[in-house]
């Protein structure tokens, strides 16, 4: 499976790396949103799956969800953001964000998510709820 990891936290886009890389994955870094924008529209039709922050500098994952669906309209997007806020997951959410998990997180628990959300039929796709106990706790 190859990932396309995007944060501008260079340090935090090492890690991710080295720990999905550890598990098996093909990861391809970057620290820029609008690089890994210019790369998908080259090469992103083999791309699985893009793990991307919120807040970053120049284009925030948000607004990059937007160029993206322009495109690659199915691709796969994981928010992994330590902004995790109502108004952020319901955006995400309604552009096609498959989870909004926030930092700090466990590899094992990054693991499950990407396993049980892109292969449903293999693993079994129970990590929905949570996604909606945070938008509806946030919402009160």
């Amino acid at each position: 499976m190859h990932i396309v990891v995007i944060d501008d936290e260079i340090e935090l886009v090492k890690i991710l790396k080295k720990e999905l890389e550890d598990i098996g994955y093909k990861i391809t870094p970057f620290t820029d949103a609008r690089q890994a924008l210019d790369f998908l529209k080259k090469y992103g039709i083999d791309v699985d799956l893009v793990i991307t922050d919120i807040k970053m500098p120049y284009l925030d994952g948000i607004d990059f969800m937007k160029e993206v669906r322009k495109f690659l309209p199915n691709l796969p997007v994981l928010i992994l953001t330590a902004y995790g806020n109502y108004r952020f997951a319901k955006e995400a959410l309604n552009l096609g964000a498959i989870y909004f998990l926030e930092k700090p997180y466990e590899i094992e628990e990054l693991e499950y998510v990407i396993q049980h959300k892109l292969y449903p039929w293999k693993f079994g796709d129970n990590v929905s709820t949570k996604i909606f106990e945070f938008v509806e706790y946030d919402e009160r």
